[in-house]
Formats: C-alpha cells, sequence, structure tokens
C-alpha cells in the first residue's frame, strides 16, 4: 500500500520562492503530491510514495543554495486515500 508522507518544513520557507522549489525537485524525482503555505509560516509537503522517496526530497531541498532556510523537518506517514498523478502548488 502506497503511503502519503505529510513533510512540514518550518524556517525561512515562506516568500522566498520555496513552493516553486519544492515542485521542481519533485516532479525530477518523479514524485507525486502537493505543497502549501500553512497559516503559521511553515510550508506542508505531501508526498505519495515511500519513507526513502520523502527523505530524498528533504535531503536534495536542504542542499539547495537559495534565499529559503530550512530549520526543522517533521514526517508522518499515512496511508493514501487517494491516487496523485502529479505533484502540484496548493493556493
Amino acid at each position: 500500500m502506497e503511503h502519503d508522507h505529510c513533510i512540514i518544513v518550518k524556517g525561512r520557507v515562506q516568500g522566498v520562492c520555496f513552493r516553486a522549489t519544492t515542485k521542481q525537485i519533485a516532479s525530477q524525482l518523479g514524485l507525486h503530491g502537493t505543497v502549501r503555505n500553512l497559516e503559521d509560516g511553515s510550508v506542508e509537503i505531501i508526498v505519495q510514495g515511500d519513507e526513502g522517496q520523502a527523505d530524498q526530497l528533504i535531503q536534495k531541498l536542504q542542499n539547495q543554495r537559495s534565499i529559503y532556510q530550512i530549520e526543522e523537518t517533521k514526517i508522518s506517514a499515512h496511508p493514501s486515500s487517494e491516487k496523485r498523478n502529479t505533484f502540484q502548488i496548493l493556493y
């Protein structure tokens, strides 16, 4: 069974092209899911697949030389409720 991995990213991650970068890297990795800003200033990434794929996405985001700064990430897994075919930025 596939899982949705919910990744909450904290730091300077809103208003600095973080969602667009996340979508670009996720698409390069062949991942499906979503990314959106949360009201508390963090970003939520949902990745469908295994934990290794979610870890790979986080690693690639942390390796980017950009204007955003990741201070903390938290991952939780849940059974997938729907099959995703793309990676989308939610507004």
